[in-house]
């Protein structure tokens, strides 16, 4: 299993879009995907405060302005992509994770690179193996960190 976390972005260095036409790109390249809004960094402190829960104040100031942004997932053909296009409005770039075995992720990033006028980015992506993902705390969103030899 691998999971390959990387960027979209336009290769003339405009914009993809907007929300509405990178949404619609996307289910062209990957049918089915069920796409929500997150909730808001107000939304989240609500409930954080709801459960009884402190919270820094540099957390507080920093969650208060995170908006709710449009994501969107899809399991198919062996494969799980997820992506996050952002706030609304222009989207510059796509936040996405494709996850699966070696096969099934290479043919999703073809799907990926094959919409003119994208640039799916390895310089901003990361590759995680099983053995990472287990050494990591992933319930913590703490991503495993390269070494200088690139592992």
């Amino acid at each position: 299993m691998e999971e390959l976390q990387l960027t979209i972005h336009s290769t003339d260095g405009g914009l993809l879009g907007d929300t509405e036409e990178v949404r619609a790109a996307m289910d062209e390249l990957f049918p089915g995907i069920a796409w929500e809004w997150t909730s808001t960094g107000v939304d989240r402190l609500a409930a954080a405060d709801a459960a009884g829960l402190e919270l820094p104040h540099a957390v507080r100031r920093v969650m208060e302005s995170q908006p709710s942004v449009l994501c969107g997932g899809v399991e198919t053909g062996g494969v799980t992509v997820t992506f996050n296009l952002g706030p609304g409005g222009p989207v510059s770039v796509v936040w996405a994770t494709v996850g699966g075995d070696g096969p099934a992720v290479e043919a999703a990033l073809s799907r990926l690179r094959s919409r003119r006028g994208w640039s799916v980015g390895p310089g901003e992506g990361w590759l995680i193996t099983d053995a990472e993902r287990d050494a990591a705390d992933v319930t913590m969103n703490v991503k495993p960190r390269l070494g200088d030899d690139g592992r």
